[in-house]
């Protein structure tokens, strides 16, 4: 849930925001007059934004399901004590990128 919140949110502030920024651009009444491949365009771009927001926070819970909390007794490999603390393990040692 904490993955799908951020993206879904943001998709569609941004989608909607793109498409009154496109409507205004184009001179036209109603975001329903828009053109197919200007949606297209404002769907992708929002996607885009959305997943780039999103991913950190499916990474690390990735990492907690195939690792575990110190809470839950998780004992071997990289143990966390919640999700700020797996963004920063992740950024220490692996970098931003990952």
């Amino acid at each position: 849930v904490i993955g799908v919140i951020p993206y879904v949110g943001l998709n569609f502030a941004i989608y909607e925001t793109l498409k009154d920024v496109a409507t205004t651009m184009q001179g036209l009444n109603s975001p329903k007059d828009l053109d197919v491949a200007s949606g297209l365009a404002c769907g992708g771009v929002a996607g885009a934004v959305g997943q780039t927001v999103a991913y950190p926070f499916d990474v690390c819970r990735r990492r907690l399901q195939v690792s575990g909390w110190v809470q839950a007794g998780a004992t071997s490999g990289p143990v966390y004590t919640g999700m700020m603390d797996c963004f920063r393990q992740t950024v220490r040692n692996e970098g931003f990128g990952a």
